[in-house]
């Protein structure tokens, strides 16, 4: 994913404790309805999701109070340009 397809603004989260123990990409389909599960998997596996400030996997298990920091691709547009 080259940085022309990332937003420019990372997206700061903390993991509630009742979401403590949720795989990574399970947390963040939930937190980005709009973006698939395996989308988001794509932009953790494109170093562009950090957990505690450190690159991680999709099936990480997070922790209650663990701090996500991601850049979001744009959406692609549907339909002819």
């Amino acid at each position: 994913m080259s940085s022309a397809e990332r937003s420019a603004e990372p997206v700061e989260l903390t993991v509630a404790p009742e979401q403590a123990g949720s795989r990574l990409d399970w947390y963040l389909a939930r937190q980005f309805p709009t973006y698939s599960r395996t989308h988001l998997r794509r932009v953790i596996n494109a170093a562009c999701v950090k957990v505690n400030g450190k690159r991680t996997k999709a099936s990480h298990h997070l922790a209650a109070g663990d701090r996500i920091s991601l850049v979001l691709p744009e959406m692609p547009r549907s339909g002819p340009e």
